[in-house]
Parts: C-alpha cells; sequence; structure tokens
C-alpha cells in the first residue's frame, strides 16, 4: 500500500500545482496551505486464484481541498470540480508503473462537503480509486 500511495502522490504532484499529503484518516497536517489534495489509505481485499497465485484489490481516496474565501463560494466550488477532474485525468488507467497493476479504476466520488481546518473554512471532494494487482 505505502508504494501505491508514494506513487500516487508523486503522480499528482506532477499533474497538479498543489501540495500533495499522505494523511491518516484525512486529517490534513495541521500547517497544510490550501488549495491541496490528501491521500489515504483503503482497503485490500484479497482473492486467490489458480496456481497459488492471487490477486489483491487496494483502495486509496483522493480528496481536493479549497479555501473558502468570501461570498463567492461558487467559484470555490467551480475550482474544486476542476481539481477534481484534473485528478481523475492523471489517476484513472494509470497504474502508476508499479509492477503488478493491471488496473485502475474510479469507483465512487462523493459530493462536495464543506468544513473547517486549522480555523479556515474549507470546501472538499474525495474519489475512491481502486487498482488491481496481480502477485505470484
Amino acid at each position: 500500500m505505502r508504494a501505491l500511495l508514494t506513487a500516487m502522490a508523486r503522480e499528482l504532484a506532477a499533474s497538479l500545482s498543489v501540495p500533495v499529503h499522505v494523511c491518516p484518516e484525512e486529517l490534513l497536517p495541521e500547517a497544510a496551505t490550501l488549495p491541496c489534495v490528501s491521500l489515504v489509505d483503503g482497503a485490500l481485499q484479497v482473492n486467490p486464484l489458480a496456481g497459488g497465485r492471487r490477486e489483491e484489490e487496494l483502495e486509496a481516496a483522493v480528496s481536493c481541498h479549497l479555501a473558502l474565501h468570501g461570498p463567492d463560494q461558487l467559484a470555490a466550488a467551480d475550482g474544486l470540480l476542476e481539481m477534481a477532474a484534473q485528478v481523475r485525468s492523471a489517476l484513472e488507467g494509470n497504474t502508476l508503473g508499479l509492477p503488478g497493476l493491471i488496473e485502475a479504476r474510479l469507483v465512487a466520488e462523493e459530493p462536495s462537503r464543506l468544513s473547517e481546518h486549522a480555523g479556515r473554512a474549507l470546501i472538499s471532494k474525495r474519489s475512491l480509486f481502486r487498482y488491481l494487482r496481480e502477485v505470484s
């Protein structure tokens, strides 16, 4: 899972012009600057295959975060949707050059949500990606 999150972070850092954080339980670092992207590890499911091989399904969540400033929340929402589209474009179908990965797909995208971080209002959108890996 660590190699997957590292490769995802590297790909997103190259594709987006915002900081990328690997976080526990979607907790942004206190000093995180906005906008930014956070990555959180997800479930791992192992499925046995013939010949002693196995298939692993790894999930990781990617959240886009933007600060809300003043009354122009529509502009922030548009910016958030654009950032989420860039994340999809960077990761969907991209096996990130990792050995054994044979599939990468977006499986869910949650509605935007308002929250607070370090005393600032922010809007976030979370996308869940699933990666399929064959292991001998």
